[in-house]
């Protein structure tokens, strides 16, 4: 079911389906290209605003966030130096009591 309401200089446009614009939908049933219309179809939006409340989280999505939590501390530079020195150190370790051992 969609609807599209003009309320004062602005259109709102509603689907109930929200597997419209989950990941694995977009390829299917041309999902992609209404969305895109949806969105489009009055210009550019200012502003576009998805209500999630209503849609479920599979154990996939807490993986998901997970994952981009742990790459957003990875992408920090100094997390990057300090990883790079802690190899360093370890290595540095490693092959001097290897070299003692001689």
């Amino acid at each position: 079911m969609a609807a599209s309401i003009s309320l004062g200089g602005g259109t709102i446009d509603l689907v109930s389906d929200s597997s419209l614009i989950m990941n694995a939908a977009p390829g299917t049933n041309d999902n992609n290209a209404f969305v895109s219309y949806l969105i489009n179809s009055n210009g550019t939006p200012a502003k576009v605003l998805f209500d999630r409340a209503q849609v479920t989280k599979s154990p996939l999505d807490g993986s998901k966030i997970q994952l981009d939590r742990v790459r957003g501390v990875l992408s920090n530079p100094y997390t990057l130096v300090g990883i790079t020195a802690l190899v360093f150190v370890i290595i540095t370790c490693i092959y001097t009591e290897g070299a003692a051992h001689w």
